[in-house]
């Protein structure tokens, strides 16, 4: 439902009606243990200009006295909130103006316990495969910690070697069984065919082929 709020009694006093413009709160979830990470979007039927663009929250009631102001990637708005110090529930909403009016989305509300659960949590990155013709299986499982995962799919290199995250694999409770454990993620790449193109030999004098040609690692990191 959209809230449309005028100094008017006609809330649908021309340009602004109720089909024309909406807010809609699309995604929501922790990026680390005290950043809650909200999506929304805009729908204008006319593309109009906005005069404002606010995501209010607060922390265990709904006053939204807080305001953060949103990153634009096209019609889509992301907003990250810092929400150490909060227990129990966050409440927020987004807002904006066009031509005068507010136009709010629906009220939501996320449980902070859910961002504190992250910090123990992992997920296990796959290995891309021998995409080209010179790598070796790894040895070794990988592990990446939940709060450093800044969005899946994801594409990385680790040890010279490419790996791949998405939503489909399980979080894995952090313990000492687990082979390697990092916590940061550096390069990141379109895909695993981006990633692997990375480290496709090239002539150079640092390292010898089985039939004695001289090679080099070409490397984005």
């Amino acid at each position: 439902m959209v809230n449309i709020i005028t100094n008017s009694f006609d809330k649908c006093f021309p340009p602004i009606c109720p089909d024309d413009v909406s807010v809609e709160v699309t995604d929501y979830s922790c990026s680390a243990s005290d950043i809650l990470t909200i999506t929304f979007i805009v729908h204008d039927i006319y593309n109009r200009n906005l005069s404002s663009i606010e995501l209010l929250w607060s922390c265990d009631n709904d006053s939204f006295s807080n305001i953060t102001i949103p990153s634009a990637y096209g019609e889509t708005y992301k907003a990250n909130i810092n929400i150490l110090g909060c227990s129990g529930l966050i409440y927020f909403k987004a807002k904006i103006i066009v031509k005068g009016t507010f136009v709010e989305s629906d009220k939501k509300t996320f449980s902070v316990s859910l961002c504190e659960e992250m910090e123990n949590n992992a997920l296990r990155a796959v290995w891309c495969g021998n995409i080209v013709g010179i790598e070796t299986v790894p040895d070794y499982d990988l592990y990446v910690r939940e709060t450093r995962i800044p969005f899946v799919p994801i594409y990385f290199k680790y040890m010279d070697k490419c790996f791949h995250i998405d939503s489909r694999y399980p979080k894995i409770p952090i313990t000492d069984d687990l082979d390697i454990l990092i916590s940061s993620i550096g390069v990141k790449y379109n895909n695993c065919e981006f990633c692997s193109e990375s480290i496709i030999p090239v002539p150079g004098p640092s390292s010898s082929t089985s039939s004695g040609a001289k090679w080099k690692y070409r490397s984005n990191l």
